[in-house]
């Protein structure tokens, strides 16, 4: 019974882990990257590959970052995944349109600019920045649609429409997912 209580502890205090949490958030973005990346490689949309390729490895750079434990250093990680997800979402939207979801995932970086800035940032200008980024955020997703409805998309893809809506309802549970674990971090600190 002791070594099953000695694992629980062990197990508590990793969650209660800045890292650990920072971890985890990085590498589910990540890994949603990787499935984007097969997703634009098989309907050949080559801009969105690259992107992609580009994001995994900004957020490789962002686990080193975390590993390395510069506390410092950690609001990089931030600052580097708040911006790679708004100009995913831009070009996303450019080369395939808004029905797929994608500027979803800059409704996400509201409540996660608060945590991040009310964990990593002193005294007041916390607020004053989380409430910057989530106004920015707030006007890059009109941005997005805006883009949307006038411009159009370069890749004008004929997908049977339960393709298109399976596309959309991974995008919803990705940044429903993020949501709520960014949520359940939040209120275990309190």
């Amino acid at each position: 019974m002791k070594n099953l209580n000695d694992i629980k502890q062990m197990l508590s205090q990793q969650v209660s882990s800045e890292r650990f949490k920072y971890k985890l958030i990085i590498y589910s973005i990540g890994m949603v990257h990787i499935v984007l990346f097969v997703f634009f490689l098989a309907l050949h949309i080559w801009p969105m590959v690259v992107f992609n390729v580009g994001s995994v490895a900004v957020y490789m750079k962002c686990i080193d970052i975390i590993k390395r434990g510069y506390e410092h250093e950690i609001i990089k990680v931030f600052y580097m995944t708040y911006w790679e997800i708004i100009i995913h979402s831009f070009i996303a939207t450019i080369c395939v349109g808004w029905r797929f979801g994608f500027p979803q995932y800059i409704i996400g970086l509201i409540p996660f600019g608060y945590y991040m800035c009310a964990t990593l940032l002193e005294g007041g200008r916390r607020y004053v920045i989380a409430t910057a980024l989530g106004l920015i955020a707030a006007l890059s997703f009109i941005a997005c649609r805006s883009l949307s409805m006038f411009v159009g998309s370069i890749f004008q893809l004929e997908l049977p429409a339960v393709a298109e809506l399976l596309i959309y309802i991974f995008n919803s549970v990705c940044n429903f997912v993020f949501l709520f674990m960014v949520t359940v971090i939040f209120v275990w600190d309190m």
